[in-house]
């Protein structure tokens, strides 16, 4: 059993035969067709070759946007930072010379923890890249405390920091299902790892400052989108194991003793 396999180990393996992890070299590597994909200390980029579209709550262009760069920018946890989180996001694309069309999130977690996998529904993939730190794990309705957690700085801060890829054009309504669904699974391994809230005790749902991005080609005159995305098909079933998959080993690296 290999460490990125821990975590599904952990759940019902049999639900995942079908996920795929990708070892993540240290040279820059090809992930799928036309897509780059470069890990060190600092961060994970990914690179298009072609635009693509992105869906997400990121810091650095966040929303609906174009897609050529993706950027998880590993920072230090602490109080002391005065600069805006989005300029230090555009000063490190632009210094890895990613800054056109980058979408960027950051996080305090390891970029140790970071997973890449990937599943098949007929001829639509899936790839999913995950980072992960538990420091400020939360459960949905917590009593919020933005002063308090601006005021920490200790390194076992972190967030959920995922990105998933298909490799089919998805409708805007399909890539809002998906981000759903992410939540979704993202909680049940949450649950069923029985991580909790140091605000409440109770089973956390996620960190207070996840981020989750959809990214999928633009579509073109002879393109088909893919509809939907529900647990009901085939193509959720898929999307839903291969995201819990991925965030249980990340999070079994993220709870096992320093």
């Amino acid at each position: 059993m290999t460490n990125a396999n821990a975590g599904s180990m952990l759940l019902d393996e049999r639900l995942f035969s079908d996920v795929q992890f990708v070892p993540i070299s240290a040279a820059p590597m090809q992930l799928n067709p036309g897509c780059e994909l470069f890990r060190d200390a600092s961060c994970f980029h990914l690179s298009f070759q072609r635009p693509q579209i992105g869906l997400s709550s990121a810091i650095l262009n966040g929303g609906l946007v174009q897609v050529n760069h993706l950027l998880n920018l590993k920072v230090e946890a602490s109080a002391d930072v005065t600069e805006a989180a989005e300029i230090t996001l555009f000063k490190k694309a632009t210094s890895l010379g990613i800054n056109k069309n980058c979408i960027g999130m950051m996080t305090a977690a390891s970029m140790n923890s970071v997973r890449v996998a990937q599943v098949h529904s007929g001829d639509v993939l899936f790839t999913l890249c995950v980072s992960c730190g538990l420091g400020n794990a939360r459960r949905v309705g917590d009593k919020a405390d933005v002063a308090e957690f601006q005021s920490q700085h200790t390194e076992k801060q972190g967030t959920i920091n995922l990105v998933l890829m298909v490799n089919k054009p998805l409708s805007p309504a399909a890539m809002v299902e998906a981000i759903s669904m992410i939540s979704e699974a993202k909680s049940a391994v949450l649950q069923q790892l029985s991580v909790k809230s140091p605000i409440s005790g109770l089973i956390a749902t996620g960190t207070g400052t996840d981020c989750s991005v959809v990214i999928c080609p633009e579509k073109n005159d002879t393109d088909t989108e893919i509809a939907y995305l529900g647990k009901h098909l085939h193509l959720g079933q898929q999307l839903g194991r291969l995201v819990m998959a991925a965030i249980a080993s990340a999070v079994v690296y993220e709870l096992e003793p320093c």
